[in-house]
């Protein structure tokens, strides 16, 4: 008898463990192309002005998006990642059962993958972080209903989408009254000025604080 249940055992826990196994490889796969397209998106979004104004090329827009992204997802990307991963859904719910936190995380991978693919193919500016979290808010009130989820950090992620808006318009707005008022209206003003000469703008309305001479 002891014989025949060292014989089996090692047989279920096989057939126990190979559905992880699985859902972790196509995580990998999926998360390759998740990124891909987030990257899409995202990468036009932020460099859209710079390309749009032809400050940048686009060439030089994916290279600089290569390195920077890269650099602060490194850095300081894993406290989002945190947040995402086990501060929205209560994880703690899937204590018995992790195969179906990872099979539910998996899936609003894909989900998200699908939707922003389709937004980037028709030209939409979408938000993948909204497209991420609602996707993970999805799965969680499936499994548990509303006792699935962190309410409260579900509310200040809300809060954090009406506030960016607002918040960057704000910022934005005090940085480009100063640049029109010092550097813009006196390049307007004398046409012997490039607009490229920024430092030439800044040396005309400030002579005294510019007073060395410039290295060409």
């Amino acid at each position: 008898m002891s014989t025949l249940t060292n014989t089996i055992k090692p047989d279920i826990f096989a057939a126990e463990t190979q559905p992880w196994t699985w859902i972790f490889a196509l995580a990998l796969f999926v998360s390759f192309i998740q990124a891909g397209t987030m990257g899409a998106n995202d990468v036009g979004n932020n460099f859209g002005t710079s390309v749009g104004s032809k400050v940048l090329s686009v060439k030089a827009a994916i290279i600089l998006a290569a390195i920077w992204v890269s650099a602060g997802a490194l850095s300081i990307g894993s406290s989002v990642a945190k947040t995402v991963g086990k501060g929205i859904v209560d994880y703690t719910l899937y204590a018995d059962q992790p195969q179906l936190f990872m099979l539910g995380m998996l899936l609003a991978s894909m989900a998200t993958a699908m939707w922003v693919g389709f937004a980037t193919a028709l030209s939409m500016p979408v938000s993948t972080t909204h497209s991420i979290v609602g996707a993970v808010i999805g799965f969680g009130l499936v499994e548990f209903g509303a006792d699935g989820l962190d309410w409260g950090e579900v509310i200040k992620i809300v809060i954090s989408w009406f506030a960016s808006p607002l918040i960057s318009g704000i910022v934005a707005a005090l940085l480009y009254l100063p640049a029109k008022h010092f550097i813009m209206l006196p390049v307007q003003r004398d046409p012997d000025i490039s607009s490229c000469c920024l430092f030439s703008a800044i040396r005309r309305r400030f002579p005294r604080a510019c007073s060395f001479k410039r290295f060409t």
